[in-house]
């Protein structure tokens, strides 16, 4: 890197030698590369909303709120034979079980 007399900055070189930048048509922020601009329209661009029509809440994509629709508002496919308890998941369902299969152990002799 040369600092001699009379050579542009770093910053004004690097102006120069990048690409022009991509606008969001939403909200007209500046993007050098495409994924950027895909990200920010994808997770960030809050001009964008999408709204669950169970509670309320926006979000900024519709893969977002099919995540939110999934994990908060679907119906419970794991039902407990036990108790009256319900599960989305299978995980949390057989964590659930243990408890039952653990107490049940402490009570034996």
């Amino acid at each position: 890197m040369h600092t001699g007399k009379g050579e542009p900055s770093v910053p004004a070189h690097l102006h120069i030698t990048l690409p022009a930048p991509t606008q969001c048509r939403v909200c007209s922020d500046h993007f050098y590369t495409s994924d950027g601009l895909l990200f920010h329209q994808q997770r960030q661009c809050t001009l964008i909303s999408f709204s669950c029509s169970a509670c309320g809440s926006d979000f900024v994509s519709q893969v977002a709120l099919a995540e939110h629709l999934h994990r908060l508002h679907s119906p419970s496919y794991y039902k407990c034979s036990a108790c009256p308890m319900a599960f989305k998941t299978t995980g949390n369902f057989h964590k659930h079980q243990q408890q039952h299969l653990d107490a049940d152990n402490k009570h034996c002799s």
